[in-house]
């Protein structure tokens, strides 16, 4: 299928809902879901001025399936890269599992925005193909007074207001995971309830 990507950028309108997948034990500190982790806005490689997070267009997946088929794609790329990097397989320590997702709508993140930082959500595909695949981006504004803390200390306010606005956890677990059903099954997704707006 041919992907055009001012078409996938169109799509991203006001109320669209977004996906965090849950890869599991990423975003878990000590055994426990932990809402920084998870919600990691890391630098940009090719813009310092940027900060992103990886997401995923509901709309463009059509469906809780589909979605939960491609946190489950995720996890295995995620793997792949890891035993790409070590030359060996993770072991159960490191293999990341899809556990489900938390939402939030475009709305809802464009409203994240402060005196430091522009927010917007980007359609951003990958090299393999991926269309479904959007990033959350931060853009620094040049303001002469803040420091690099006030800056540091903005992005962890924007994040914490983010965990706010989740909805879920949608769960599942993927069929190469399934002796391990009981275990993912334990492991505990904190609720978040529909926000209001």
């Amino acid at each position: 299928m041919s992907f055009n990507r001012t078409e996938c950028c169109a799509t991203a309108y006001g109320d669209d809902e977004f996906c965090r997948s849950v890869l599991y034990p990423r975003g878990f500190k000590d055994g426990s879901f932990d809402p920084a982790q998870f919600l990691e806005i890391q630098t940009s490689s090719e813009n310092p001025d940027v900060s992103v997070m990886s997401i995923s267009s509901a709309f463009l997946l059509k469906g809780t399936g589909a979605i939960h088929a491609y946190g489950c794609l995720t996890a295995e790329r995620a793997n792949a890269r890891i035993a790409e990097r070590s030359g060996t397989s993770p072991d159960s320590a490191k293999r990341r599992r899809y556990l489900g997702y938390y939402t939030f709508t475009r709305r809802m993140a464009l409203g994240l925005g402060t005196a430091l930082h522009d927010v917007g959500v980007e359609c951003r595909p990958e090299d393999h193909g991926d269309h479904a695949h959007f990033q959350l981006e931060l853009y620094k504004k040049d303001v002469e007074s803040a420091s690099k803390r006030d800056y540091r200390n903005d992005k962890v306010d924007i994040r914490n207001a983010l965990d706010l606005l989740l909805s879920g956890p949608h769960r599942h677990v993927c069929e190469c995971d399934e002796d391990e059903r009981g275990v993912l099954e334990e492991v505990d997704l904190p609720s978040r309830p529909v926000p209001r707006e």
